[in-house]
Order: structure tokens, then sequence, then C-alpha cells
């Protein structure tokens, strides 16, 4: 993971909407290797997704808008859109 923050406000941890954050490899469940995620931190813990994207297996594997709340000990969900993939190339 590689980023670089801009914060809005320091005390609070805000940073300005719009942060990137390039993503080498990582396993959901599924690996996932060379990807961005679009990002804002918020107070209280808080992170905004706005969205991601990586290449999937001849398609792309997208991350759709969430928020991801740290405050509390609760389930987080992510829900990921794959198009264009090719199930020979997936398998």
């Amino acid at each position: 993971l590689s980023t670089t923050l801009q914060f809005t406000d320091l005390l609070n941890l805000e940073s300005a909407p719009g942060q990137v954050a390039t993503i080498k490899s990582v396993n959901p469940g599924v690996a996932a290797n060379d990807g961005t995620i679009r990002y804002q931190t918020l107070p209280g813990n808080r992170v905004r997704i706005e969205g991601g994207e990586w290449p999937f297996a001849g398609g792309r594997r997208t991350l759709l808008p969430t928020l991801l709340d740290f405050s509390t000990d609760q389930v987080r969900r992510m829900t990921f859109r794959i198009r264009g993939a090719a199930a020979d190339q997936f398998l």
C-alpha cells in the first residue's frame, strides 16, 4: 500500500476527499494486484471509500463506495463488482 495523505483537519484526522492509495497486492478472499482506491479519512475513526479498481482475469474488479466505521467493533462490508472477466483466466 502506498499513499500520501493531505489532511484538512489534523486534530480530527480528516483528509480532503479524493485521496488515492495504490495497492500492489491484497487478498480479500481472491488475490487482487496493481489496484487503486480513492478514499477520505473522516473524524471518529471512519474512512469513506469513494471507489477502487483492479485488473481481474482479463476484466476489471471494482470496489463500490462504502463507509468503514472503525470506532466500534462491528461487521464491515465491502461490495465488489466484476466486469469482463474471462472464466479461463479466473480458473
